[in-house]
């Protein structure tokens, strides 16, 4: 399933269950929106800052949650893809002897790796929320950004599956 998705390069070659399909949509959706969104409070932030001495205010901590929530969304597209990056030092000489079990292997530890990350942030958001922690400039609730981003992790954790 993932290599035909690895050669094709479209969602169209994975397999479309109703929830790789919502999720695929989600995910690409937002990555996009927060790529956006980055480029044009960038650009707005230059102009006010060289042409008025008027930088917006917070801008550098919005640009932060935004590229942070990039990053979370689209891990879930690059696992539903299967493009990884990764260190040639074993994996080529395992791949060959053993192709089917270093296959399994990866799947493995990234689901694991995915999931361990997923659920420690999850973690972090729910004292965040019961601490009422926020962010430094803007004092913005932390766990709003937080609780996201473990969910896009937990997700890219299941599409793994």
């Amino acid at each position: 399933m993932k290599n035909e998705a690895n050669e094709a390069g479209t969602l169209e070659a994975v397999e479309k269950s109703t929830f790789v399909r919502f999720s695929h949509n989600i995910l690409e959706w937002f990555s996009s929106l927060s790529l956006l969104f980055m480029m044009l409070l960038t650009f707005a932030d230059v102009i006010g800052r060289y042409f008025w001495n008027a930088p917006i205010f917070g801008a550098t901590e919005v640009l932060q949650f935004l590229l942070i929530g990039m990053i979370f969304s689209g891990m879930g597209l690059v696992v539903l893809y299967d493009k990884h990056i990764s260190v040639d030092i074993f994996s080529p000489a395992i791949g060959r002897r053993f192709p089917r079990l270093h296959a399994i292997y990866t799947d493995i530890f990234t689901f694991v790796g995915l999931g361990i990350v997923g659920v420690q942030l999850f973690r972090i958001g729910i004292n965040d929320l019961e601490r009422n922690v926020t962010t430094i400039v803007l004092e913005l609730p932390r766990a709003a950004i937080i609780l996201p981003v473990s969910i896009f992790c937990l997700l890219a954790a299941l599409l793994q599956l």
